[in-house]
């Protein structure tokens, strides 16, 4: 029998009276977040259940921890630190217990370990073990295949296919392919293969295999550094007078010239590097920098050196005919404008960047126009930039995040959130005490304590009742 949430204390009744205006919708919604029927959600007690968008409870609140459904099946504890159970739509246990249980980013597989600490994969679509819990590790890749390892041997593995992308590679010295390590899509192995003269020194091989798609990097090397952090590959001839460079970003390998200096690695998919150039009309000596990202693509380069502002980098460029442009570079992608400023201007510079997930930035420029009377004043305004597209924040309004074509802005005299579009046009009021776009376009929003879910237009779903949802 179905049961009607109660909600979390007079208080919130009260608030909902005159915020929450709207019902929720009549219609179960099985969309978006709402994928499976259902959401996880937890009651005024701390224990979590699953409700449709009705606010019916599906599934009695019993656990101390639940994860959203995928593909019919979530993972639950009935206790903090527990072990956790798979369950099916009707709450019952499919698989389990494991001292841990972890969806994929697809929502695929579910990645367990067992009480003996030996990993395995769970198959959410077929409700069977894909991989047994054989495994003394079990990583997911960021291209969706997994790296396991199984008795010092490692292996990358294409789950759906059920191959073998790359490996087994040993982790000790009798192994004859030894496993060295993993950055971003990068897998490297040694081998060593005994002298082609007797007395002469074994020859060592380090190889890069790309773990999206199994292909060995077409450049093999005879020695693997680490130089400010980052990961260097050099190909050294036999008689050492010749050296050779590769640095590897997440994404990229990328030649440097011997003489190129290479940057602190501040950020794993943006690569620094200057080099000193001379001008052979006069002999003068200047330094090009350059900025790789994302598959080793040029961001930048110039005669500005780029700033570590702590997240990324930053190079900004102003003068009085040109105006003030910048580039900013923030894990391998570059945030580049051109910033309108009101005629008479006489200096302008861009600082306290923000970045969010939809490959958006915020900023603040400050600029200072020259009056008719001669004196200067400084001025300030809060920009957004979201692909090509730059608008001002409107004053009293700061950005709080940005997601899915929706820009969280937060009132500063109220104190309190609302959704807005890319230009800037209100989607709800700023009456929220916290609000987070969820992938689907759904919003789950909190009013004080409690939390609710809004639709991609700004109606409700679910009134402010729950003190926790899981999306």
């Amino acid at each position: 029998m179905k049961k009607r949430l109660l909600t979390a204390g007079i208080s919130v009744v009260l608030i909902l009276s005159t915020v929450c205006a709207f019902a929720a919708c009549s219609d179960t919604r099985t969309d978006g977040i709402f994928s499976e029927g259902v959401i996880a959600v937890a009651n005024e007690d701390g224990l979590w259940g699953y409700a449709d968008s009705n606010g019916d409870v599906a599934i009695n609140y019993q656990y101390a921890q639940a994860t959203p459904f995928r593909n019919g099946v979530a993972a639950v504890a009935y206790s903090s630190g527990g072990k956790f159970f798979i369950i099916d739509k009707e709450g019952a246990h499919i698989s389990g217990p494991y001292d841990s249980a972890a969806f994929s980013k697809d929502g695929k597989w579910i990645v367990v370990k067992n009480d003996s600490g030996f990993y395995g994969v769970y198959d959410t679509a077929n409700k069977t073990m894909k991989l047994d819990c054989v495994y003394d590790s079990v990583s997911e890749l960021e291209n969706g295949f997994f790296l396991t390892c199984y008795e010092t041997y490692y292996t990358v593995t294409d789950l759906s296919a059920g191959t073998t992308v790359a490996g087994p590679f040993g982790s000790g010295s009798s192994a004859d392919v030894t496993y060295e390590g993993t950055q971003g899509k990068w897998l490297f192995t040694k081998t060593v293969s005994a002298a082609a003269e007797e007395g002469g020194a074994d020859v060592v091989t380090y190889k890069a295999i790309d773990m999206a798609t199994g292909e060995e990097y077409g450049q093999t090397w005879s020695e693997m550094i680490t130089y400010n952090g980052w990961t260097v590959m050099r190909s050294v001839s036999a008689d050492g007078s010749a050296v050779r460079r590769w640095v590897v970003t997440d994404s990229a390998v990328i030649e440097v010239s011997n003489d190129a200096g290479i940057g602190s690695m501040n950020d794993s998919d943006t690569l620094l590097v200057s080099v000193s150039v001379t001008d052979s009309s006069d002999s003068s000596q200047s330094t090009v920098y350059t900025l790789y990202g994302e598959n080793g693509a040029q961001l930048y380069t110039g005669n500005t050196a780029p700033v570590w502002n702590g997240d990324s980098y930053l190079v900004c460029n102003y003068d009085e005919s040109a105006g003030l442009s910048f580039t900013a570079a923030k894990e391998g992608v570059a945030y580049s404008a051109n910033v309108p400023l009101p005629e008479g201007h006489t200096w302008a510079d861009a600082a306290n960047f923000s970045f969010y997930e939809s490959g958006a930035a915020s900023f603040e420029v400050s600029y200072r126009v020259r009056g008719q009377d001669g004196t200067e004043e400084t001025h300030n305004k809060y920009m957004f930039l979201s692909g090509g597209n730059l608008s001002e924040v409107p004053e009293g309004y700061t950005v709080e995040s940005a997601y899915g074509g929706r820009v969280v802005l937060r009132n500063t005299a109220a104190d309190r959130v609302g959704v807005f579009d890319m230009n800037m046009n209100a989607v709800t009021e700023c009456i929220y005490s916290g609000v987070e776009v969820t992938e689907s376009g759904y919003m789950i929003v909190r009013l004080g304590k409690a939390y609710g879910v809004l639709a991609e237009d700004g109606a409700v779903v679910m009134d402010c009742v729950y003190t926790a949802i899981a999306a």
